[in-house]
């Protein structure tokens, strides 16, 4: 289900997006040109960091005062006020379910969802949103994907090795996906790592970005 999200669902959503005359301002691909240039290798790279470092921290335990816990330990209307530390080991509701790994995971999915919107602009665009409305398939492969998430999680928990969250540990998980967005805009500012193609013997090229990010300048020609 993983795969189906990042790779199968999310190539569907992204390779309907419609050319925007922006595309036209920018210079051709030369024939050396890397498959992923120096945007694409900061962007990629950034939210891999984020998502290796929250998936460690639900992992293995966050430092004081940022503690997990889960305060309905005997079941979600459970009527008690007792709260009990997620542990690594799957600790929570109860201990003999993986409450904590389904966080992960939910976690992990929200974040390849946010982060398709992010992967809209492959250069220093600020707004991610612009033309997504436009796009219908993209917002229905998007929706589909985020309302099977929920059913796998909430609904049908034993074929996907799930345990149902409660209302505040789901509130976790979409703003733990959800700072994607944020960070891919923040990340727009940080320079190209071309380096990462000049370690792998690359040039670091890869094309050029659109209209008023360097680009050359078009002339349009009469006819």
């Amino acid at each position: 289900w993983v795969n189906l999200i990042m790779d199968t669902l999310a190539a569907l959503a992204l390779a309907t997006e419609m050319p925007t005359p922006d595309m036209l301002l920018r210079k051709p691909y030369g024939r050396n040109d890397n498959l992923i240039n120096g945007h694409m290798w900061r962007n990629l790279l950034v939210q891999a960091f984020y998502q290796v470092f929250f998936n460690l921290g639900l992992l293995y335990g966050t430092p004081n005062p940022i503690q997990l816990w889960d305060c309905v330990p005997h079941g979600k209307f459970a009527q008690t006020s007792d709260c009990i530390k997620l542990e690594p080991d799957g600790t929570g509701h109860s201990p003999t379910e993986n409450y904590r790994n389904t966080m992960i995971y939910n976690s992990f999915v929200w974040a390849q969802l946010f982060n398709e919107i992010n992967s809209r602009k492959l250069y220093n665009e600020l707004n991610p949103f612009e033309g997504m409305f436009g796009n219908s398939m993209f917002i229905g492969v998007v929706a589909i994907s985020a309302v099977l998430q929920l059913v796998t999680v909430q609904f049908i928990p034993t074929g996907f090795n799930t345990v149902p969250l409660d209302g505040d540990d789901w509130a976790i998980c979409l703003v733990l996906g959800a700072i994607s967005i944020p960070l891919g805009i923040a990340c727009r500012f940080l320079p190209p790592f071309d380096f990462v193609n000049r370690l792998g013997g690359g040039s670091g090229g890869g094309g050029s970005p659109p209209a008023g990010q360097d680009t050359a300048k078009v002339t349009p020609i009469n006819t």
